[in-house]
């Protein structure tokens, strides 16, 4: 009798252990990707070329998104202080309310979306860097956008980095890359801008990624 109560204790233990497990396994993952399904309010949408840029902001960060502008969903869904669910899906999320559905193609606010992902602290302080090339596609407002190769894109989840389109502030640090249309990129584990541009002078921030207009989605 004394060893079957044991084993029942021991088995009881067990299953609170596997029970603890997989409360911090899903704790974790939460933490781990903060852009789990929600009802949001969007802070503001404004057209730049051939994109809807939307933001909302979630747990104290504003996020930012890139949605294509002639898309039908996408056009009726994004409206400033339209209420709509995001949810986790595919390579940067999607917007749903009731029937109508929007997938973003591009995302902005890198830092926070590098800042969801595991950190590989192996690396210590180093920042990785690549070469970038591209060709100035558009501008409008304060902003250009260009189109090319950014191998370091996938750093902060973005896929398909040797075709992307990448947003850029038109200010000084950023003339001298627009007008060669190549640069050394940064990688940046911590800090404000995830992803940058080494200019003569001072780094050029990279707001954002889109995938070009009519390119297909890469595989999940």
């Amino acid at each position: 009798m004394r060893r079957i109560r044991t084993a029942c204790v021991l088995l009881a233990l067990a299953l609170a252990g596997c029970s603890g497990a997989r409360d911090v396994g899903r704790y974790a993952e939460q933490r781990l990707n903060p852009f789990a399904s929600t009802r949001v309010a969007l802070l503001s949408v404004e057209r730049l070329g051939p994109f809807l840029v939307t933001e909302f902001r979630n747990r104290g960060a504003v996020l930012t998104f890139y949605a294509p502008a002639d898309d039908e969903g996408c056009a009726r869904l994004l409206r400033p202080e339209a209420s709509v669910t995001y949810r986790k899906h595919g390579n940067f999320g999607r917007f749903e309310d009731g029937e109508l559905r929007c997938d973003p193609v591009g995302v902005g606010s890198l830092a926070a979306w590098r800042d969801r992902r595991p950190r590989d602290r192996r690396r210590g302080s180093m920042v990785p860097r690549a070469q970038a090339n591209f060709r100035e596609i558009g501008r409008e407002g304060d902003v250009a956008w260009v189109r090319g190769r950014f191998p370091l894109a996938s750093r902060v989840g973005v896929p398909a980095g040797f075709d992307l389109i990448a947003f850029l502030p038109l200010e000084p640090a950023c003339e001298r890359p627009l007008a060669n249309g190549t640069a050394s990129m940064e990688f940046v584990p911590a800090g404000r801008n995830a992803i940058r541009l080494i200019g003569p002078d001072a780094p050029c921030p990279v707001l954002g990624f889109a995938m070009p207009p009519g390119a297909a989605a890469p595989a999940e």
